[in-house]
């Protein structure tokens, strides 16, 4: 069902900028840092872009007033090109002094302001920044001795970052010479933000009989190349049902039927389900403006989601040839998405403050499901999924990328496509075995499966943005792409008998860091008055702006 709606419209979740694409820039090359300020270069797969802004000043204090002030200058500012393994970045040497003073009322800094932007370069992502400040340092319980090293970034995918590697002390101790600070990207980056408040700043403060000395500051990223998971081994079947302006697959069952929604000529979205001598029949909600079928079970059961007169969106149950429409308690929205032949049925609905929320429909009970962490305003998570081993997949935000959820047991594990972007789950089997969507680092579109513990790309031959949506007992994968046009078909999917499948094995610890794609397009807000009207995207979290 649910995955037309995502196939109407394909939008990705966004942050603020459009990544930029390095052209060929020449290797940084040793010198000072006048050399590089206003310039690109690159060390390693990072290109650096570096701002032609400066500020540097050394100011001595006496009794509060200051006695000396001079300009430091960027050719003042050793620069050094690093590239050790998988960390590449460069090396500023300073070599400030302040202290000490004669007596408590003396006062000396050093301040160096700057900015840049690193930038993987394609096919590579940063996931850690970590500096090392080559300084010492001896204060007292009354004087201070400081040296510190701070970078600010802000990463369309990952957010704003700040590392930070110094001390200050006034506990009669001496500082050893290097201090460490680094962080590791919540999700793996592709470029800092242009313009996004970036700010690198060098500084050194010692006060009375304190002193300190900072050597140098070396700025480090731990870079990963992209590697996409292997095509899987599929013979690919193109699906669109004839006179119809558009076709959405949504699930297929362990005997072949194919459920889904079509768009007639007129714009109205229609359910359908396939019968097994090639036909289909529609299938309204009666009085919905639009019906969006579900996966359907192998007793005859649909789920799905319809809208009334009014433009409100409710679920449905459609068993021994009869329509029941249902809400979430308190639910301003309400969505089915699959079930399963216990006639357990899983969905989203929001709430009043916008949140997305899964849900468990099980005699006649709801179950709420939320597994966003509390950064996430309201919440986000959708349950798209259910086998017959009451195993459910979907997806939440957590909070800088969509990643895949997988409810075993009642046991929750986050699952994410190695190195790729927004990983969504969107359809199980009974063996376990699960299908989905992820972005790779040229933002993308791939559909992937997961079968005997690897992952495997399912692209539609010649086709972009694939997604696989539903998967059965066979194998057989269902999903949806676009056209160079930019029209939305179906497919479905068989495993080939010759060839070999080899994937990438998945993650056993379950939790392994990820990255999220930004995009230059303007989505919606997720569960605003415009997301509502479209209930084509009901799940679909790719086509909103989480709230966070």
């Amino acid at each position: 069902m649910f995955r037309h709606f995502r196939g109407v419209l394909t939008v990705f979740v966004t942050c603020c900028a459009t990544i930029l694409v390095p052209a060929q820039t020449p290797p940084c090359n040793a010198g000072t840092l006048a050399n590089v300020l206003g310039t690109s270069c690159s060390v390693g797969r990072i290109t650096f872009n570096f701002e032609s802004q400066f500020f540097g000043n050394l100011s001595v204090f006496d009794h509060g007033a200051i006695v000396n002030s001079e300009t430091i200058i960027p050719a003042e500012i050793g620069f050094t090109p690093i590239s050790q393994g998988d960390e590449v970045g460069f090396k500023l040497t300073t070599n400030f002094l302040d202290g000490p003073g004669s007596d408590s009322s003396f006062g000396s800094v050093h301040l160096v302001q700057f900015s840049y932007e690193p930038q993987a370069n394609p096919g590579s992502d940063m996931v850690e920044e970590t500096i090392v400040l080559n300084a010492t340092g001896h204060g007292d319980q009354i004087n201070l001795a400081f040296a510190d090293a701070l970078d600010f970034q802000n990463y369309p995918n990952v957010g704003f970052t700040a590392v930070d590697a110094g001390f200050n002390t006034q506990l009669n101790a001496t500082i050893p010479s290097l201090v460490e600070g680094h962080v590791n990207f919540q999700v793996p980056a592709l470029s800092s933000l242009p313009g996004g408040g970036q700010i690198t700043q060098l500084s050194s403060i010692a006060d009375g009989t304190a002193k300190v000395t900072l050597g140098s500051a070396t700025f480090l990223y731990r870079v990963g190349p992209e590697a996409l998971p292997p095509q899987a081994n599929l013979t690919y079947t193109n699906i669109d049902l004839s006179g119809t302006a558009g076709t959405f697959v949504s699930g297929i069952t362990n005997a072949g039927t194919i459920a889904g929604s079509y768009q007639d000529t007129q714009g109205v979205f229609h359910g359908f389900l396939t019968d097994n001598r090639g036909g289909f029949r529609t299938i309204d909600f009666p009085n919905a403006t639009a019906t969006f079928p579900g996966v359907p079970n192998d007793r005859g059961d649909v789920v799905g989601v319809y809208t009334d007169i009014a433009g409100n969106t409710h679920g449905f149950l459609f068993a021994d040839e009869s329509f029941a429409g249902f809400d979430f308690p308190g639910a301003i929205l309400t969505g089915a998405a699959a079930i399963n032949d216990r006639r357990q049925i899983v969905g989203i609905y929001e709430t009043a403050d916008q949140g997305i929320h899964g849900f468990l429909f099980e005699d006649s009970v709801f179950t709420s499901i939320d597994r966003s962490p509390p950064d996430v305003v309201g919440g986000f998570t959708e349950a798209i999924g259910i086998n017959n081993r009451s195993e459910i997949v979907g997806t939440f935000f957590d909070p800088l990328t969509l990643r895949g959820l997988v409810q075993q047991g009642g046991v929750f594990h986050p699952f994410d496509v190695p190195g790729q972007v927004n990983t969504v789950i969107e359809g199980v089997n009974d063996a376990g075995d699960f299908v989905g969507s992820y972005i790779d680092m040229n933002l993308v579109q791939h559909g992937f499966v997961s079968k005997d513990e690897l992952f495997r790309t399912v692209d539609f031959p010649g086709g972009s943005n694939s997604i696989s949506i539903g998967i059965n007992g066979q194998g057989i994968i269902v999903g949806q792409y676009t056209d160079a046009a930019g029209n939305f078909h179906s497919f479905l999917a068989q495993p080939s008998t010759g060839g070999s499948d080899n994937g990438t094995p998945l993650d056993t610890a379950l939790d392994r860091e990820r990255i999220t794609a930004p995009q230059s397009l303007t989505p919606r807000i997720c569960g605003n008055a415009e997301w509502r009207q479209h209930p084509e995207q009901i799940r679909n979290s790719a086509s909103c702006q989480i709230k966070h």
